[in-house]
């Protein structure tokens, strides 16, 4: 009787396997920080784009000074905001990157136990068949040797 078949590697196959779902999960939670900092950016320019709109040239001729400079300082303050978070953002899609690549190099490390184990199972396969065919074999001549 074929015996079954036990892949040798398959402990190897399931830590790679596992550590391929934590970097997915890595991933993704850096994907959502990313997606998170952009909101906020964009939340920081309809700020900057509302400040523009709320104060028009008709605005600014009957201004204060002391409104004038609250509003200057309020416009300085947005645009450092702005260049820190575009610096934020791009730090997370680095952060991405680097989760991406990571991903992508365990599962090529994944893939690779899995080609092996593909191809032992393909020569267990073939073994078997061999095995059977043998058999046969084996049962046929003994029946053509009993009919004689």
């Amino acid at each position: 009787m074929a015996k079954a078949f036990r892949f040798p590697l398959q402990k190897v196959l399931e830590i790679r396997k596992h550590k391929e779902d934590q970097k997915a999960i890595e991933l993704g939670q850096a994907r959502h920080e990313l997606f998170k900092e952009q909101q906020n950016l964009e939340r920081l320019n309809r700020q900057k784009e509302n400040l523009f709109a709320s104060v028009d040239e008709q605005k600014i001729k009957k201004m204060d000074v002391v409104n004038l400079q609250v509003t200057e300082s309020y416009l300085v303050d947005l645009n450092e905001k702005i260049k820190s978070q575009k610096i934020t953002i791009k730090n997370k899609q680095q952060l991405v990157d680097e989760k991406r690549q990571e991903l992508l190099k365990v599962s090529q490390e994944k893939k690779i136990v899995e080609k092996l184990k593909e191809r032992q199972w393909q020569a267990h396969k073939k073994d078997v068949r061999k095995e059977l065919n043998k058999l046969e074999d084996e049962v046929a001549i003994r029946v053509t040797q009993k009919g004689k």
